[in-house]
């Protein structure tokens, strides 16, 4: 790879003009990458620019000649247009799949190539952490924080983290292929200087709202040391990626009022039955006796009325009626 203070190049060249422009256009406005986009639809003219100059040669497999490109095959991205792979040493990406996953495939490649060195992505935003967190179970915390995370992010930067042993959300599970929180603390002790690319790749998306997918074995979280987790959440920050981070804390998580104390605002859901209002009360109780009456004083009850029939889809969330209760907090959290 390139010097880091100098440019990072990357060439996509296609055949299809439309589809160039489209991947061009799609690739330089979702996510704040590492790269420059330089466009071809002759190969010839590609070939004439100079492919040394390039950290990374996209290539549609119409457009390919494996006689006329570098020799150094690993810095190749075969965009597939038949399934077939006709050419080794050479990565293949799906050409026709949605814009985003072939947007994280080729931020995985580029990690990859990134040897000794991590390319500097530009510092957006000065984070603010919300916290939620109640003792009480089963009182559609997640799905409160899921449905004002999303009202929030049609006008910020928003990632929804979930700190839950076993989510609710069938859509936001990570699966055998996906990258999920426990991924990513690992990528965060393992390399933090690529920290921004990886957690690039790990996020996905309701709409508009960036998630990290939960751990796919939960108990995991049991072992996460508090100095771990505001380790993962100082990097998150230092991405610069975001204004808000949606903090879904669970009595899983070691440490978990010294997170709620970095948090900005705090909402806690209550509910109106006597066993509820014990745990409300011991709840703060302890608050009192660790001497956090910081988190208190930033704390906000939400007691939500009786909703019926909402959506197992969190994208449809944003049109509930909780949606309309969740607006009402919007404020708050900025």
């Amino acid at each position: 790879m390139r010097n880091q203070n100098i440019e990072n190049r990357v060439a996509l060249c296609d055949r299809e003009a439309e589809y160039v422009d489209l991947l061009t256009e799609f690739l330089n406005k979702n996510g704040n990458l590492p790269w420059k986009i330089y466009s071809f639809t002759d190969p010839g003219e590609l070939i004439q620019s100079g492919v040394e100059q390039y950290d990374l040669l996209v290539v549609a497999e119409s457009a390919y000649d494996a006689e006329s490109l570098p020799p150094d095959a690993h810095r190749i991205v075969i965009l597939s247009e038949s399934g077939l792979r006709r050419w080794d040493n050479v990565t293949y990406v799906d050409k026709y799949q949605p814009a985003e996953a072939v947007r994280k495939e080729l931020l995985q490649k580029y990690i990859e190539l990134s040897e000794g060195y991590a390319p500097t992505l530009q510092k957006q935003y000065e984070a603010k952490r919300v916290g939620f967190f109640t003792p009480i179970h089963r009182c559609l915390q997640s799905t409160f924080a899921m449905t004002l995370g999303q009202l929030l992010a049609e006008e910020h930067k928003v990632l929804y983290l979930s700190f839950e042993a076993f989510s609710g959300c069938v859509q936001m599970q990570a699966d055998e292929n996906t990258y999920d929180l426990a991924d990513l603390l690992f990528f965060l002790g393992a390399d933090r200087e690529k920290f921004a690319l990886r957690l690039e790749v790990t996020t996905k998306r309701v709409g508009n709202l960036a998630y990290i997918p939960s751990m796919k074995v939960g108990q995991n979280l049991l072992g996460v040391t508090p100095a771990m987790w505001q380790n993962l959440l100082q990097a998150i920050e230092d991405t610069g990626a975001y204004e808000y981070i949606l903090l879904d804390l669970s009595d899983c998580v070691q440490g978990v009022f010294d997170i709620l104390q970095t948090c900005s605002k705090v909402l806690t859901l209550t509910a109106g039955d006597a066993a509820a209002r014990a745990k409300l009360y011991r709840y703060e109780q302890l608050l009192e006796q660790y001497e956090c009456r910081a988190i208190a004083e930033k704390t906000e009850k939400v007691n939500l009325p009786r909703l019926q029939n909402l959506p197992e889809d969190p994208t449809l969330l944003v049109g509930s009626e909780l949606a309309k209760v969740a607006q009402r907090y919007l404020n708050l959290c900025m």
